[in-house]
């Protein structure tokens, strides 16, 4: 149950929630004709390849607390 809270506290941040505006945006905008295939294709992969390519990284906050840790 702690890993689904955690799962939903990180999609519900601001990135998360402006990334998944844009895409049913432009999906809309597909459905209803007023975007091309070519370029409907080419902006889900490349969403797609950021979300499965990206690396967690610390955030700064954590490095600095594991500097100075004793």
């Amino acid at each position: 149950m702690q890993t689904f809270t955690k799962n939903l506290a990180n999609l519900i941040k601001v990135k998360t929630l402006i990334t998944l505006t844009i895409i049913a945006g432009v999906t809309y905008g597909f459905i209803v004709g007023m975007v091309q295939a070519e370029t409907y294709c080419a902006f889900a992969g490349s969403i797609i390849t950021y979300y499965f390519t990206k690396k967690d990284e610390p955030r700064q906050e954590e490095i600095y607390v594991k500097e100075f840790e004793v």
